[in-house]
């Protein structure tokens, strides 16, 4: 399974112009998992299933066999035109002081306020144990705990804003022309805290994820750099970074620790033992359901709920032990595809969700200038969406995520954020205030 995975991932890499293609961001993150799971083949009695086996070979075949084939064709049709620097144009995207602080500003008043809210309402002892309670009773028990709405849109407008501004910072920075640096800095940051305030290490890790992909994208995009072993390298350094990072963010919002090694094996490794758990009993996938769209269903549940259960359609996702010890309640994305359509279910999602990745993909090749604000969307969206892929070795990120109307929230957000640093000028007598 492994030396499969590790040759369509040579493919891959060999296929694609940047090293963030959507086929390398499936691929890395099974292949993790799977190196993971070699240190614990006996102690979590790793037999694998032929199902799971071919799920995951057969998986990550698929994905990366259409955007190949989609790849050639588009070839055929449209030869593409190589990529060069031209040196020309607009080498950094100007960003006024007054924009950096008025955004920081409203960043610290919803992070002071999620603080207030927390500590009114959660229990424990600390800030940490609070976010923690919160966590646990949304996510575990399935509690719902009403967050104040004013805070809930601070919160997207500083997740939109984290997007926008790391990549100018990036643009900037890599073009050699960064000013206000503190200030780009203080508002990352606070982007950052705000996405873990609830207690969920998923925004920070996408975030985190998200702008090492700007870092790549612009030294193609803008810079007209190509991957060498030195970037891949580099990539690799990361993700052993982020990898390690996840206990110390677990502990930082208050979570029991399980021991560094092991609780970065039950990340990382668990979700495919629990997977081929689900798959070994027919039963488990035997009555269709609409997991993977769970989310859609429920944003939209007044048009659904007269002739479809919404919650009955919600995976099970039962926490797996081993010997008193806990391997997670994940089953990496296949385990949804298969609760739904059984094997079916492979076939049409992972076909889905890479004609989706292409159409993204696409668009961010086509950018011309990262400076505008189509070009900035684009890659926004596409750094956005591509954590979803990374992490799809863990669970069901890009379904929940690409079909939400919080996503069409964060749209709008970026754009309104977007055109606020780039469009809009303010003066005082002739004199444009920077």
């Amino acid at each position: 399974m492994l030396a499969i995975l590790l040759i369509l991932f040579v493919l891959a890499l060999k296929t694609s112009p940047i090293i963030v293609s959507p086929q390398v961001g499936f691929l890395i993150g099974f292949i993790v998992q799977i190196v993971f799971c070699l240190f614990y083949a006996d102690d979590w009695r790793m037999n694998m299933d032929l199902k799971t086996i071919f799920t995951i070979v057969g998986g990550g075949a698929l994905f990366c066999g259409i955007l190949i084939l989609c790849d050639l064709i588009g070839r055929s049709i449209a030869p593409a035109k190589e990529r060069r620097s031209t040196g020309t144009g607009q080498n950094y995207i100007e960003v006024e002081s007054y924009k950096l602080i008025i955004l920081a500003c409203i960043q610290i008043i919803a992070l002071a306020g999620y603080v207030f809210f927390l500590n009114a309402n959660m229990n424990g002892t600390g800030l940490a144990a609070k976010i923690y309670d919160y966590r646990s009773r949304t996510a575990d028990y399935g509690e719902v705990i009403p967050i104040p709405k004013v805070l809930s849109f601070c919160r997207l407008l500083s997740s939109a804003s984290g997007y926008v501004l790391s990549l100018t910072f990036v643009y900037n920075l890599m073009n050699k022309t960064l000013r206000h640096r503190a200030l780009f800095v203080l508002n990352i940051i606070l982007s950052v805290l705000l996405e873990g305030i609830l207690g969920a290490r998923g925004g920070i890790m996408n975030f985190l994820i998200a702008i090492f992909a700007e870092v790549l994208i612009v030294r193609y995009l803008s810079l007209g750099k190509q991957m060498t072993i030195g970037a891949f390298m580099k990539v690799m350094l990361a993700g052993v970074c982020a990898i390690l990072a996840l206990p110390v963010i677990g502990a930082l919002m208050g979570r029991p620790s399980l021991g560094l090694w092991y609780e970065i094996a039950v990340y990382v490794g668990a979700p495919l033992r629990n997977l081929n758990t689900f798959l070994s009993d027919p039963a488990n996938y035997s009555v269709r359901h609409a997991s993977t769209l769970y989310y859609f269903l429920g944003d939209f549940s007044q048009f659904f709920k007269s002739f479809i259960s919404i919650e009955a359609q919600k995976f099970p996702s039962k926490w797996q032990f081993l010997r008193d010890r806990t391997l997670g309640n994940v089953y990496t994305n296949y385990g949804l595809f298969w609760y739904d359509l059984a094997g079916w279910g492979v076939l049409i999602y992972v076909s889905v969700m890479a004609l989706l990745f292409r159409i993204l993909y696409r668009n961010l090749l086509s950018v011309k200038e990262i400076g505008s604000i189509k070009g900035m969307l684009f890659v926004v969206l596409y750094v956005y969406f591509y954590s979803t892929l990374v992490f799809a070795f863990f669970g069901n990120r890009f379904y929940s995520q690409f079909f939400s109307l919080y996503t069409v929230k964060f749209v709008i957000a970026t754009i309104t954020v977007a055109l606020f640093i780039m469009r809009v000028r303010v003066s005082v007598e002739g004199k444009a205030l920077t």
